[in-house]
């Protein structure tokens, strides 16, 4: 009996050695990159709808609010063909806030447009807020 609990503890232990836990504030940035990419996704399939759904409906961000942010994204997908965001930074702030700095690059058939966000012209983004248990972008809550 004993010879066959020690192989089955030896597994255990191992299993408990590889697994890699992550803090709280590793979580939350992987669950915002992982909403950046699929809202990139959203945009290079030219999905307006599923763009939309990233983001809370309270958002507000240099005085646009959710209907005016969709206008944004509209002409966005009218204007680009497709859109990169590369080089995420997520700083979680207070573990409900987070604000995500990374290099977006739009580009369509005459060429691209590369930011570092959160930038003065863009920035909307940027700026997110978990709800329950979902990041939502709400832009900076600025007028």
């Amino acid at each position: 009996m004993r010879e066959s609990i020690l192989p089955l503890f030896l597994s255990i232990c191992c299993l408990l050695a590889c697994n890699k836990v992550s803090s709280p504030g590793e979580a939350n940035a992987a669950e915002i990159n992982q909403l950046l990419n699929d809202l990139e996704l959203a945009f290079n399939y030219h999905d307006l709808d599923e763009i939309m759904t990233f983001y809370h409906e309270d958002f507000l961000h240099n005085g646009n609010d959710f209907d005016a942010e969709t206008v944004i994204w509209d002409n966005r997908l009218l204007d680009y063909l497709e859109l990169e965001i590369d080089n995420i930074t997520v700083d979680v702030i207070s573990g409900e806030y987070a604000v995500a700095s990374f290099t977006m690059t739009l580009s369509n058939q005459d060429g691209f447009v590369t930011s570092q966000e959160p930038s003065q012209e863009n920035g909307d983004l940027s700026y997110l807020q978990l709800f329950f248990s979902d990041w939502k972008i709400v832009g900076n809550q600025q007028e």
